[in-house]
């Protein structure tokens, strides 16, 4: 269960670090016109809403594959405890979404996230160079 809850969040964090390596080699080699602009900043993009969804997926609130991960972990009597109240969960997981309680949370583990694949794969930060802080990366969907 726990390979399976992991399998989305890692595809994602693959499809990102993808992202950056495409969008640093375009960066670096392709001829500056604007084509070759904008798909950088498609795959820019890409990166930065798989991370975002990467990350998301792993707070251990149900029905996010955090919570699977989560308990998995725990003994029987209280995984069954908390199975009774997962179908409210979701109405607050909404909720605080809504409200913004996740977003400096979130955008500060994204902005790391990506700062990190940027760092891994040997490319420039590209489009990360401009924020701070991600919450101008969330603005921006």
């Amino acid at each position: 269960l726990i390979l399976v809850s992991l399998a989305g969040p890692i595809a994602n964090m693959l499809l990102a670090c993808i992202s950056i390596l495409l969008e640093g080699l375009l960066l670096l080699y392709a001829p500056n016109t604007v084509f070759f602009q904008t798909l950088a900043v498609l795959f820019w993009y890409s990166a930065v809403l798989n991370v975002g969804l990467g990350v998301f997926n792993l707070i251990p609130i149900p029905p996010l594959d955090g919570s699977k991960i989560l308990f998995a972990l725990l003994p029987d009597r209280i995984y069954y405890t908390i199975l009774r109240y997962e179908k409210y969960v979701m109405g607050v997981v909404i909720l605080l979404v809504l409200v913004g309680v996740f977003d400096k949370p979130l955008s500060f583990l994204m902005v790391h996230v990506l700062r990190g694949f940027c760092t891994l794969t040997g490319m420039p930060l590209g489009g990360l160079l401009l924020f701070q802080d991600a919450s101008a990366i969330l603005n921006l969907f």
